[in-house]
This record gives C-alpha cells, structure tokens and sequence, in this order.
C-alpha cells in the first residue's frame, strides 16, 4: 500500500512531470493489474493512484462535458507524450474473452471515455480492439449484471467517444506531422548519440536531417 502511495505521489508532483511521463504506460498496467485484486485496501489505492493517473494524462482542467472539444484528449497526443501507453491499453483490450474480469473494465474505460480516437488507418487496430473488447464486456454483464452499475456510465460514455471520432482535415494532418517533426527533433536535441545537421530555424517537417557524433556507430544504427 504505501509503495502505491509513494507512486501516487510522484504522478501528481508537476514538479518532475516530464521525469514520470516515459513510466505512464507502467504505472497504468500497474493500475490495471491490480484493480481486482482480492484484498481492498489494495483496490482502494489502486483507485487513488488511477484518479491521479487521469489527472496527469488529461490535464488538471479537464472539463466532464461530453459535447464539449475540451472533454477528449486526442489518442495521437498521448501517443507522443507518454510512449508505451497505448501498448498497454492494446494488451487490455486485447485479452481473450475467457479471462476478462468486469472489474478491470473500469479502469480502462475510464480512461478511453476521454479519448477521440481520429478517423486514420493507422489508429484502426486500437479502433477495432475496443469495439471488440465493448461487445465482450457486454456479454460478460450478462453474466454478471451485479457489475453493470459501476460500468454504466463510463460504458456509455465511451460508446459516445467513438461516435465523436471524425475524418482528419488538411489542418489536424499538418497539425499531426507538425507534431510528429517536433517529436523527433527534440529527441535529437536531446540524445547525446545524434546531432542536427540544420539550424532549427532551417530544419524542415519532410525531411529530418542529423548524424551520429560517433560516425562508427552510422553503420550499425542503419541496419
């Protein structure tokens, strides 16, 4: 319990946010390991963490208003900023019917209900593994219908997350391969291994330029 609180507590410090955000995806998979667990006090921290979790990855203004812009998080801003993240939720939504427990649903949707998931083949794998993973836990309430009032709501709300999802315009795709540039170059900037070749006021979004500062390493890093 107190390690999950000392967890809890590294996530909420903004302090050192861009220290926890490369261990989002394992403080997730933490939380969703653990949400039904046999022991409440386990459950109870696991639930404190996972508010907290919500808190960092959405922001501190998140407004919960459905018909609101500012309600989603779009899925490719969490796929830069917190890398390994939609993995895990890949891994969840994922699991064989047999063993999915109800109980870890909630987690999960409470996280997927605030994302808009944008209408690009590349995001159609996590499209159809929650579409999937919606009808199963469906047919688990069946089962289990002592589980379907605490589902309910995010249930629902997740369902309306998908209808909200829409075809990119010119303007979000610019937007997207601005941020994906953005990415890339600040790694480099970062990464002692690499080093620009352009200014940055010359560097360009098609063409990302840069070189290892060991040049014996160029060769193994191509393969």
């Amino acid at each position: 319990i107190h390690a999950f609180n000392i967890v809890r507590g590294l996530v909420r410090d903004y302090k050192i946010s861009n220290e926890m955000g490369p261990h989002m995806h394992s403080i997730a998979k933490l939380c969703l390991d653990n949400f039904n667990s046999a022991h409440w006090d386990v459950r109870n921290a696991t639930s404190m963490l996972l508010s907290s979790l919500i808190s960092r990855i959405f922001g501190p203004k998140y407004i919960n208003d459905l018909s609101s812009e500012n309600h989603y998080t779009d899925l490719r801003e969490i796929e830069i900023n917190f890398d390994g993240l939609l993995g895990v939720f890949l891994q969840f939504l994922k699991i064989e019917s047999s063993d999915l427990d109800p109980r870890i649903a909630y987690p999960l949707l409470a996280i997927l209900e605030r994302i808009k998931i944008p209408l690009h083949e590349r995001f159609n794998d996590f499209r159809s593994a929650l579409l999937s993973f919606l009808s199963t836990l469906l047919a688990k309430l069946e089962e289990h219908p002592e589980n379907g009032r605490k589902l309910g709501h995010v249930l629902g709300r997740t369902v309306y997350s998908i209808l909200q999802s829409k075809s990119l315009s010119v303007a979000e795709i610019e937007k997207e391969n601005i941020s994906k540039s953005e990415a890339l170059y600040k790694e480099i900037d970062r990464n002692p291994l690499f080093k620009g070749t352009c200014r940055p006021e010359d560097r360009s979004r098609m063409n990302v330029c840069f070189v290892m500062e060991n040049p014996e390493l160029e060769k193994p890093f191509l393969k």
